[in-house]
Protein backbone atom coordinates (compact mmCIF):
# COMPACT_ATOMS: atom_id res chain seq x y z
CA UNK A 1 0.00 0.00 0.00
CA UNK A 2 1.28 3.62 -0.79
CA UNK A 3 1.56 5.62 2.38
CA UNK A 4 0.16 9.40 1.75
CA UNK A 5 0.92 11.98 4.10
CA UNK A 6 -2.35 14.12 4.95
CA UNK A 7 -0.53 17.54 5.37
CA UNK A 8 -0.66 19.31 1.95
CA UNK A 9 1.51 22.56 1.99
CA UNK A 10 0.94 24.07 -1.66
CA UNK A 11 3.90 26.59 -1.28
CA UNK A 12 6.70 24.06 0.09
CA UNK A 13 4.81 21.19 -2.22
CA UNK A 14 4.23 19.12 0.91
CA UNK A 15 2.05 16.35 0.03
CA UNK A 16 1.74 17.23 -4.14
CA UNK A 17 2.04 14.19 -5.72
CA UNK A 18 5.20 14.76 -8.07
CA UNK A 19 6.62 16.92 -6.11
CA UNK A 20 7.04 15.95 -2.22
CA UNK A 21 9.20 13.33 -2.54
CA UNK A 22 7.82 11.17 0.23
CA UNK A 23 3.83 11.81 -0.28
CA UNK A 24 4.18 8.10 -1.93
CA UNK A 25 6.30 5.67 -0.04
CA UNK A 26 6.46 2.22 0.13
CA UNK A 27 7.89 -0.73 1.82
CA UNK A 28 8.97 -3.33 -0.25
CA UNK A 29 10.91 -6.63 1.26
CA UNK A 30 13.74 -8.08 -0.07
CA UNK A 31 14.19 -11.79 -0.21
CA UNK A 32 18.03 -12.61 -0.22
CA UNK A 33 19.54 -15.29 -1.61
CA UNK A 34 21.78 -17.74 0.22
CA UNK A 35 24.55 -16.69 -1.97
CA UNK A 36 24.07 -13.24 -1.23
CA UNK A 37 24.18 -13.64 2.33
CA UNK A 38 27.27 -16.17 1.77
CA UNK A 39 29.01 -12.93 -0.24
CA UNK A 40 28.14 -10.33 2.33
CA UNK A 41 29.06 -12.60 5.41
CA UNK A 42 32.45 -13.05 3.47
CA UNK A 43 33.54 -10.43 1.68
CA UNK A 44 32.23 -7.20 3.46
CA UNK A 45 34.16 -6.63 7.64
CA UNK A 46 30.97 -4.76 8.86
CA UNK A 47 28.68 -7.58 7.94
CA UNK A 48 30.98 -10.17 9.31
CA UNK A 49 30.80 -8.49 12.81
CA UNK A 50 27.59 -7.65 12.94
CA UNK A 51 26.74 -11.27 12.91
CA UNK A 52 29.67 -13.03 14.67
CA UNK A 53 29.50 -10.61 17.61
CA UNK A 54 26.54 -11.00 19.57
CA UNK A 55 27.19 -14.64 18.74
CA UNK A 56 30.50 -14.85 20.09
CA UNK A 57 29.95 -12.34 23.51
CA UNK A 58 26.78 -14.99 23.94
CA UNK A 59 28.79 -18.17 24.02
CA UNK A 60 32.15 -16.07 25.71
CA UNK A 61 32.25 -17.21 29.17
CA UNK A 62 29.96 -19.88 28.76
CA UNK A 63 27.92 -21.22 31.74
CA UNK A 64 29.06 -22.81 35.22
CA UNK A 65 27.25 -25.42 36.93
CA UNK A 66 25.77 -25.79 40.28
CA UNK A 67 26.40 -30.05 41.53
CA UNK A 68 28.52 -31.79 43.44
CA UNK A 69 32.48 -31.52 42.18
CA UNK A 70 32.55 -34.47 40.92
CA UNK A 71 29.72 -34.28 39.26
CA UNK A 72 30.50 -30.72 37.90
CA UNK A 73 33.63 -32.56 36.43
CA UNK A 74 31.80 -35.14 34.76
CA UNK A 75 29.58 -32.90 32.65
CA UNK A 76 32.17 -30.52 31.58
CA UNK A 77 34.38 -33.37 30.63
CA UNK A 78 31.32 -34.19 27.96
CA UNK A 79 31.19 -30.77 27.19
CA UNK A 80 35.01 -30.26 26.24
CA UNK A 81 34.39 -34.11 24.56
CA UNK A 82 31.79 -32.38 22.30
CA UNK A 83 32.26 -28.89 22.31
CA UNK A 84 29.75 -27.58 23.20
CA UNK A 85 30.20 -24.37 23.17
CA UNK A 86 31.74 -24.19 20.17
CA UNK A 87 29.04 -25.96 18.25
CA UNK A 88 26.49 -23.45 19.96
CA UNK A 89 28.42 -20.39 18.56
CA UNK A 90 28.65 -21.87 15.21
CA UNK A 91 24.98 -22.50 15.70
CA UNK A 92 24.26 -18.76 16.67
CA UNK A 93 26.07 -17.19 13.96
CA UNK A 94 24.86 -19.78 11.19
CA UNK A 95 21.27 -18.42 12.77
CA UNK A 96 21.75 -14.55 12.54
CA UNK A 97 23.70 -15.47 8.80
CA UNK A 98 20.95 -17.61 7.83
CA UNK A 99 17.44 -16.67 9.85
CA UNK A 100 17.90 -20.35 11.55
CA UNK A 101 20.02 -23.13 12.38
CA UNK A 102 20.06 -26.37 14.56
CA UNK A 103 21.99 -28.72 16.67
CA UNK A 104 21.44 -32.26 16.20
CA UNK A 105 21.51 -34.16 19.32
CA UNK A 106 23.27 -37.62 18.18
CA UNK A 107 22.13 -40.10 20.56
CA UNK A 108 21.75 -43.67 19.07
CA UNK A 109 18.37 -44.72 17.98
CA UNK A 110 15.70 -44.16 15.37
CA UNK A 111 16.20 -39.99 14.38
CA UNK A 112 12.30 -40.39 13.13
CA UNK A 113 11.05 -41.39 16.36
CA UNK A 114 10.56 -38.74 19.14
CA UNK A 115 13.78 -38.39 22.26
CA UNK A 116 12.90 -39.26 25.38
CA UNK A 117 15.68 -37.89 28.01
CA UNK A 118 14.42 -40.50 30.72
CA UNK A 119 15.47 -42.98 28.54
CA UNK A 120 18.85 -42.04 28.18
CA UNK A 121 21.97 -43.95 29.79
CA UNK A 122 25.58 -43.19 30.37
CA UNK A 123 27.24 -42.01 27.97
CA UNK A 124 25.00 -42.07 25.07
CA UNK A 125 25.55 -38.95 23.87
CA UNK A 126 27.97 -39.27 20.69
CA UNK A 127 27.84 -35.94 19.03
CA UNK A 128 26.40 -32.80 18.58
CA UNK A 129 25.91 -31.32 14.27
CA UNK A 130 25.69 -27.68 13.35
CA UNK A 131 23.09 -28.24 9.89
CA UNK A 132 22.15 -24.90 8.53
CA UNK A 133 18.61 -24.33 7.16
CA UNK A 134 19.99 -25.32 3.47
CA UNK A 135 20.66 -28.38 4.60
CA UNK A 136 17.31 -29.36 5.99
CA UNK A 137 14.43 -29.62 4.22
CA UNK A 138 10.82 -28.74 6.01
CA UNK A 139 7.70 -30.84 4.34
CA UNK A 140 5.21 -29.64 6.45
CA UNK A 141 4.53 -27.54 9.70
CA UNK A 142 2.77 -28.69 12.67
CA UNK A 143 -0.30 -26.94 12.96
CA UNK A 144 -2.10 -28.94 15.94
CA UNK A 145 -2.14 -25.96 18.32
CA UNK A 146 -2.24 -28.78 20.89
CA UNK A 147 1.14 -29.91 19.94
CA UNK A 148 4.11 -29.21 22.09
CA UNK A 149 6.10 -28.16 18.02
CA UNK A 150 3.24 -26.21 16.62
CA UNK A 151 4.52 -23.36 14.46
CA UNK A 152 7.67 -25.88 13.78
CA UNK A 153 8.54 -28.83 11.23
CA UNK A 154 6.94 -32.24 11.52
CA UNK A 155 9.97 -33.37 10.73
CA UNK A 156 13.79 -32.62 9.32
CA UNK A 157 14.69 -34.16 6.23
CA UNK A 158 18.46 -34.11 5.28
CA UNK A 159 18.33 -35.10 1.58
CA UNK A 160 21.07 -37.69 0.59
CA UNK A 161 22.85 -36.16 -2.76
CA UNK A 162 25.48 -39.01 -3.12
CA UNK A 163 22.20 -42.00 -3.53
CA UNK A 164 23.96 -44.17 -1.02
CA UNK A 165 21.97 -44.33 2.27
CA UNK A 166 18.88 -42.32 1.32
CA UNK A 167 17.30 -39.26 3.01
CA UNK A 168 17.63 -38.92 7.13
CA UNK A 169 13.77 -38.39 8.63
CA UNK A 170 14.56 -36.59 12.06
CA UNK A 171 12.01 -35.83 14.78
CA UNK A 172 11.78 -32.27 16.34
CA UNK A 173 12.44 -33.50 19.45
CA UNK A 174 16.07 -34.52 18.65
CA UNK A 175 16.53 -30.67 17.37
CA UNK A 176 17.89 -27.55 19.20
CA UNK A 177 16.25 -25.42 17.06
CA UNK A 178 17.54 -21.32 17.32
CA UNK A 179 16.20 -18.55 14.81
CA UNK A 180 17.71 -15.48 13.74
CA UNK A 181 15.56 -12.00 13.78
CA UNK A 182 11.86 -13.01 15.43
CA UNK A 183 9.74 -12.66 12.01
CA UNK A 184 5.83 -11.20 11.78
CA UNK A 185 5.02 -14.98 11.63
CA UNK A 186 6.75 -18.14 11.70
CA UNK A 187 4.34 -20.35 9.59
CA UNK A 188 4.18 -18.19 6.54
CA UNK A 189 8.24 -18.03 6.60
CA UNK A 190 8.61 -21.58 6.38
CA UNK A 191 9.17 -22.33 9.92
CA UNK A 192 12.41 -20.05 10.38
CA UNK A 193 13.31 -16.62 10.87
CA UNK A 194 14.88 -13.29 9.29
CA UNK A 195 18.12 -12.94 8.10
CA UNK A 196 20.25 -10.52 9.88
CA UNK A 197 21.30 -8.56 6.43
CA UNK A 198 17.76 -8.30 5.43
CA UNK A 199 17.30 -5.50 7.69
CA UNK A 200 20.82 -4.39 8.19
CA UNK A 201 21.60 -4.14 4.86
CA UNK A 202 21.07 -0.88 3.88
CA UNK A 203 23.02 0.70 6.62
CA UNK A 204 25.89 -1.34 6.24
CA UNK A 205 26.03 -0.84 2.41
CA UNK A 206 26.07 2.69 2.89
CA UNK A 207 28.91 2.69 5.27
CA UNK A 208 30.48 0.60 3.37
CA UNK A 209 29.98 3.40 -0.10
CA UNK A 210 31.15 6.08 2.03
CA UNK A 211 34.55 4.36 2.85
CA UNK A 212 34.77 3.72 -0.73
CA UNK A 213 34.23 6.99 -1.75
CA UNK A 214 36.74 8.61 0.42
CA UNK A 215 39.50 5.80 -0.52
CA UNK A 216 38.77 7.14 -4.10
CA UNK A 217 39.16 10.71 -2.83
CA UNK A 218 42.15 9.82 -1.50
CA UNK A 219 43.79 8.55 -4.55
CA UNK A 220 42.77 11.99 -6.46
CA UNK A 221 43.72 14.40 -3.97
CA UNK A 222 46.14 15.85 -5.63
CA UNK A 223 45.01 16.83 -9.40
CA UNK A 224 47.30 18.71 -12.00
CA UNK A 225 45.49 20.50 -14.48
CA UNK A 226 47.44 21.81 -17.41
CA UNK A 227 46.03 24.06 -20.26
CA UNK A 228 47.79 23.76 -23.55
CA UNK A 229 46.47 25.93 -26.52
CA UNK A 230 45.20 23.68 -29.44
CA UNK A 231 44.79 20.18 -27.68
CA UNK A 232 41.89 19.17 -30.02
CA UNK A 233 43.26 19.30 -33.02
CA UNK A 234 46.77 17.91 -31.56
CA UNK A 235 44.61 14.90 -30.30
CA UNK A 236 42.79 14.42 -33.66
CA UNK A 237 46.10 13.06 -34.97
CA UNK A 238 47.95 10.02 -33.99
CA UNK A 239 50.88 11.36 -34.29
CA UNK A 240 49.92 14.59 -32.64
CA UNK A 241 48.62 12.50 -29.96
CA UNK A 242 51.95 10.79 -29.26
CA UNK A 243 54.05 13.59 -29.68
CA UNK A 244 51.55 15.00 -26.68
CA UNK A 245 52.30 11.69 -24.66
CA UNK A 246 55.81 12.33 -24.81
CA UNK A 247 55.67 16.08 -24.13
CA UNK A 248 53.74 15.03 -20.65
CA UNK A 249 55.89 12.30 -19.64
CA UNK A 250 59.26 14.75 -19.92
CA UNK A 251 57.50 17.53 -18.22
CA UNK A 252 56.64 15.07 -15.46
CA UNK A 253 60.21 13.43 -15.44
CA UNK A 254 61.58 17.04 -15.04
CA UNK A 255 59.13 17.61 -12.19
CA UNK A 256 60.31 14.75 -10.55
CA UNK A 257 63.90 15.39 -10.85
CA UNK A 258 64.14 19.08 -9.63
CA UNK A 259 60.41 19.68 -8.22
CA UNK A 260 59.28 22.06 -10.94
CA UNK A 261 57.40 21.38 -13.93
CA UNK A 262 58.33 22.69 -17.39
CA UNK A 263 55.38 23.99 -19.64
CA UNK A 264 55.18 26.28 -22.09
CA UNK A 265 55.01 30.00 -21.99
CA UNK A 266 51.26 29.61 -23.69
CA UNK A 267 50.44 26.84 -21.39
CA UNK A 268 48.94 27.52 -18.15
CA UNK A 269 49.50 24.68 -14.70
CA UNK A 270 46.91 24.19 -12.00
CA UNK A 271 47.04 22.19 -9.18
CA UNK A 272 43.42 21.76 -7.83
CA UNK A 273 43.82 19.63 -3.88
CA UNK A 274 40.65 17.65 -2.54
CA UNK A 275 39.32 19.29 0.80
CA UNK A 276 38.80 16.55 3.22
CA UNK A 277 37.00 18.68 5.97
CA UNK A 278 34.44 16.76 7.91
CA UNK A 279 35.11 13.18 6.55
CA UNK A 280 36.03 11.23 9.16
CA UNK A 281 32.79 12.66 11.38
CA UNK A 282 30.71 11.72 7.91
CA UNK A 283 32.24 7.99 8.38
CA UNK A 284 32.63 8.17 11.83
CA UNK A 285 28.39 8.67 11.86
CA UNK A 286 27.71 5.97 9.01
CA UNK A 287 29.61 3.28 10.99
CA UNK A 288 27.97 4.70 14.48
CA UNK A 289 24.62 3.75 12.11
CA UNK A 290 25.78 0.73 10.96
CA UNK A 291 26.43 -0.40 14.91
CA UNK A 292 22.78 0.77 15.83
CA UNK A 293 21.32 -1.06 13.32
CA UNK A 294 23.03 -4.35 14.30
CA UNK A 295 22.32 -3.22 17.92
CA UNK A 296 25.72 -3.07 19.07
CA UNK A 297 27.63 -0.34 20.89
CA UNK A 298 30.40 1.11 18.63
CA UNK A 299 33.13 0.64 21.34
CA UNK A 300 32.24 -3.00 20.90
CA UNK A 301 31.61 -2.55 17.20
CA UNK A 302 34.85 -0.55 16.51
CA UNK A 303 36.82 -1.41 19.11
CA UNK A 304 37.77 2.07 19.81
CA UNK A 305 37.59 4.10 22.99
CA UNK A 306 34.65 6.34 23.69
CA UNK A 307 34.86 10.22 22.99
CA UNK A 308 32.83 12.96 24.76
CA UNK A 309 33.60 14.43 28.00
CA UNK A 310 34.25 12.08 30.92
CA UNK A 311 32.64 9.60 28.48
CA UNK A 312 33.95 6.05 29.85
CA UNK A 313 31.09 3.93 27.18
CA UNK A 314 30.35 1.74 30.32
CA UNK A 315 27.17 2.51 30.40
CA UNK A 316 26.48 1.33 26.94
CA UNK A 317 28.44 -1.77 27.22
CA UNK A 318 26.89 -2.65 30.40
CA UNK A 319 23.03 -2.35 28.51
CA UNK A 320 24.51 -4.08 25.56
CA UNK A 321 25.88 -7.13 28.35
CA UNK A 322 22.55 -7.11 30.02
CA UNK A 323 20.81 -7.38 26.94
CA UNK A 324 22.70 -10.22 25.83
CA UNK A 325 22.36 -11.82 29.37
CA UNK A 326 18.54 -11.48 28.49
CA UNK A 327 18.50 -13.44 25.40
CA UNK A 328 20.69 -16.23 27.34
CA UNK A 329 18.09 -16.60 29.87
CA UNK A 330 14.96 -15.80 27.89
CA UNK A 331 16.30 -17.94 24.05
CA UNK A 332 19.02 -20.18 24.54
CA UNK A 333 18.07 -21.45 27.70
CA UNK A 334 14.92 -22.88 27.06
CA UNK A 335 16.05 -23.73 23.71
CA UNK A 336 18.95 -26.03 25.15
CA UNK A 337 16.79 -27.71 27.85
CA UNK A 338 16.24 -31.18 25.90
CA UNK A 339 20.38 -31.36 25.15
CA UNK A 340 21.46 -29.79 28.71
CA UNK A 341 19.29 -33.27 30.00
CA UNK A 342 20.64 -35.25 27.43
CA UNK A 343 24.20 -34.63 28.36
CA UNK A 344 23.39 -34.45 32.19
CA UNK A 345 22.25 -37.92 31.73
CA UNK A 346 25.07 -39.28 29.59
CA UNK A 347 27.82 -37.88 32.09
CA UNK A 348 26.38 -38.99 35.12
CA UNK A 349 23.74 -42.01 33.91
CA UNK A 350 20.88 -40.30 36.10
CA UNK A 351 19.34 -37.53 36.09
CA UNK A 352 19.49 -35.20 39.52
CA UNK A 353 16.83 -32.41 39.56
CA UNK A 354 19.54 -30.30 41.91
CA UNK A 355 21.42 -29.25 39.06
CA UNK A 356 21.54 -26.44 37.38
CA UNK A 357 23.62 -23.94 35.77
CA UNK A 358 24.15 -20.19 35.66
CA UNK A 359 25.36 -18.11 32.49
CA UNK A 360 28.46 -16.32 33.92
CA UNK A 361 28.86 -12.87 33.75
CA UNK A 362 30.20 -10.71 30.58
CA UNK A 363 31.32 -7.84 32.36
CA UNK A 364 34.59 -8.60 33.54
CA UNK A 365 36.12 -5.94 36.74
CA UNK A 366 39.46 -5.14 36.98
CA UNK A 367 41.53 -6.60 39.51
CA UNK A 368 40.96 -3.16 42.48
CA UNK A 369 37.63 -3.91 41.92
CA UNK A 370 37.81 -7.83 42.04
CA UNK A 371 40.04 -7.65 45.23
CA UNK A 372 37.35 -4.79 47.04
CA UNK A 373 34.92 -6.85 46.88
CA UNK A 374 36.65 -10.18 48.11
CA UNK A 375 37.46 -7.75 51.15
CA UNK A 376 33.69 -6.53 51.93
CA UNK A 377 32.84 -10.30 51.28
CA UNK A 378 35.22 -11.06 53.88
CA UNK A 379 34.35 -8.20 56.25
CA UNK A 380 30.64 -9.45 55.80
CA UNK A 381 31.76 -13.32 56.88
CA UNK A 382 33.40 -11.31 59.73
CA UNK A 383 30.35 -9.52 61.17
CA UNK A 384 28.50 -13.19 60.63
CA UNK A 385 31.58 -15.22 62.44
CA UNK A 386 31.24 -12.65 65.52
CA UNK A 387 27.30 -12.40 65.68
CA UNK A 388 27.12 -16.12 66.72
CA UNK A 389 23.93 -16.12 64.55
CA UNK A 390 24.97 -18.98 62.05
CA UNK A 391 27.05 -22.16 63.67
CA UNK A 392 30.70 -21.95 62.96
CA UNK A 393 30.84 -24.67 61.11
CA UNK A 394 28.35 -24.15 58.87
CA UNK A 395 29.53 -20.44 58.01
CA UNK A 396 33.15 -22.04 57.57
CA UNK A 397 31.68 -24.53 54.60
CA UNK A 398 29.58 -21.33 53.16
CA UNK A 399 32.72 -19.12 53.23
CA UNK A 400 34.98 -21.59 51.70
CA UNK A 401 32.49 -22.42 48.59
CA UNK A 402 32.27 -18.39 48.39
CA UNK A 403 35.78 -18.61 47.83
CA UNK A 404 36.17 -21.67 45.41
CA UNK A 405 33.64 -20.26 43.00
CA UNK A 406 34.70 -16.83 43.42
CA UNK A 407 38.56 -18.34 42.40
CA UNK A 408 40.21 -16.81 45.23
CA UNK A 409 42.60 -18.87 45.80
CA UNK A 410 43.48 -21.63 43.22
CA UNK A 411 43.25 -25.39 44.62
CA UNK A 412 41.48 -24.31 47.55
CA UNK A 413 39.14 -26.59 47.39
CA UNK A 414 41.77 -29.61 47.07
CA UNK A 415 43.59 -28.52 49.24
CA UNK A 416 40.95 -28.05 52.43
CA UNK A 417 39.51 -31.89 51.59
CA UNK A 418 43.50 -32.81 52.09
CA UNK A 419 43.54 -31.48 55.20
CA UNK A 420 40.21 -32.28 56.85
CA UNK A 421 41.64 -35.78 55.44
CA UNK A 422 44.87 -35.56 57.20
CA UNK A 423 43.28 -34.01 60.38
CA UNK A 424 40.92 -37.16 60.68
CA UNK A 425 43.66 -39.01 59.96
CA UNK A 426 45.44 -37.75 62.66
CA UNK A 427 42.30 -38.03 65.24
CA UNK A 428 42.24 -41.83 64.34
CA UNK A 429 46.23 -42.92 64.78
CA UNK A 430 46.34 -40.84 68.17
CA UNK A 431 46.02 -43.37 71.50
CA UNK A 432 43.58 -43.06 73.21
CA UNK A 433 44.69 -41.53 76.94
CA UNK A 434 44.34 -44.16 79.69
CA UNK A 435 42.05 -43.43 83.08
CA UNK A 436 43.99 -41.41 85.73
CA UNK A 437 44.39 -43.61 88.66
CA UNK A 438 43.93 -41.65 92.31
CA UNK A 439 46.40 -44.24 94.22
CA UNK A 440 49.12 -43.81 91.76
CA UNK A 441 52.20 -42.08 92.49
CA UNK A 442 52.98 -38.56 91.01
CA UNK A 443 55.65 -38.83 87.63
CA UNK A 444 58.37 -37.84 87.43
CA UNK A 445 59.14 -35.33 84.03
CA UNK A 446 62.61 -36.27 83.84
CA UNK A 447 61.87 -39.66 82.97
CA UNK A 448 58.96 -39.29 80.51
CA UNK A 449 61.86 -37.07 78.40
CA UNK A 450 63.82 -39.06 76.01
CA UNK A 451 63.14 -42.29 74.51
CA UNK A 452 60.87 -43.37 77.87
CA UNK A 453 64.21 -45.41 78.78
CA UNK A 454 65.22 -42.88 81.73
CA UNK A 455 65.58 -45.31 84.88
CA UNK A 456 63.61 -43.43 87.83
CA UNK A 457 65.69 -41.98 90.73
CA UNK A 458 66.15 -44.53 93.33
CA UNK A 459 64.32 -44.19 96.89
CA UNK A 460 66.39 -42.41 99.64
CA UNK A 461 65.42 -44.71 102.98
Amino acid sequence: MYLYDTFINFLSGLGIPGRDKMSAHEYTKVVWTRHQLEASFQTDWIARKAISIPAQDATREWRSWQARPDQIEQIEEVEAKLQVQMKLQQALVKARLYGGCCLLIGVDGDFSSELIPETIRKDSLKYIHVLAPHQLHIDELDQNLASPYYGQPKHYRVQDDTHKVGDVVIHPSRMVRLIGLDPPDQIQNSGWGDPLMQVIHDSVSAAGAVMGSIATMISEAKIDVIKVPGLTEIFSTSEGTTRMIKRMSEANVAKSVINAILIDGEEEWQRISCDFTGMPEVLQMYLQVAAGAADIPVTRFLGQSPAGLNSTGESDLQNYYDRVASDQELRLTPALEKLDKVIVRSALGTDDPNIFYNWNSLWQMDDGAKADIQKKKAEAAKIDAESGLIPLEALSKGRCNQLVEDGTYPGLEAAVEEALLNEELGLALEPPEEPLDPNAPPKDPAAEKGNGLVPAKPTIQ
